[in-house]
């Protein structure tokens, strides 16, 4: 079905596996591995009411499909940052892990901070 694509490491044998955005059920298989996270039901209203959010990543063992205490995020655009650590706090009481962040303007923020990490694009604001 071309869901999911295959990256070859070039320096291993090791085989990765990525979501393909592309692909029309993209959105679906996002939405199953948000709710397997159980970040879903939070993100909508979370992200609205932070300021300008205009990207969040998940990353980390997370994005690798790995379980593990922590949730790693990457935050980009104008965040409250006094809310978003009310929030947080709360988060990590209803989920039972950690999350661990970093935030970055939209000016200082590049794809290329991501090289060599897995990440997955778990919400974006809407043009």
């Amino acid at each position: 079905m071309k869901l999911i694509n295959v990256v070859d490491a070039e320096d291993t044998k090791i085989k990765k596996y990525i979501a393909n955005n592309l692909h029309p059920l993209y959105s679906n298989l996002r939405s199953i591995v948000l709710k397997y996270v159980g970040v879903d039901s939070l993100m909508e209203e979370i992200f609205n009411k932070l300021g300008n959010v205009q990207e969040v990543f998940l990353t980390g063992d997370f994005a690798n499909g790995i379980e593990t205490p922590f949730i790693d995020l990457v935050l980009v655009g104008d965040i409250d940052r006094d809310y978003l650590h009310q929030l947080v706090e709360r988060a990590e009481q209803l989920l039972h892990k950690k999350i661990r962040m970093a935030i970055y303007s939209a000016e200082e923020f590049h794809l290329k901070l991501f090289e060599g990490i897995q990440h997955v694009s778990i919400w974006k604001e809407q043009d």
